[in-house]
């Protein structure tokens, strides 16, 4: 019996094989993503790009509707 019946006949009598197959193509798609960003330069900045956009949107929406901003609400103090 090899490795991979071995496995298998383990997950059936443990009734875990479809965990086992969600496991294992979650590992694979992990591995995928980082491999792909690892060795490919357009990736790269495709990813930072994402990431700074997101900087970007989490400083613009940073104050909510009828919040006043720190500059706004000192304006008011000198009344």
């Amino acid at each position: 019996m090899d490795l991979e019946e071995t496995i298998q006949q383990i997950e059936e009598e443990q009734n875990i094989e479809e965990t086992a197959s969600e496991t294992k193509d979650q590992l694979d798609r992990t591995v995928d993503d980082v491999l792909n960003t690892a060795l490919n330069p357009a990736e790269w900045a495709r990813e930072i790009e994402a990431q700074e956009s997101d900087s970007v949107e989490t400083v613009d929406n940073g104050v909510s509707e009828g919040e006043l901003s720190p500059a706004a609400a000192s304006e008011g103090e000198d009344e």
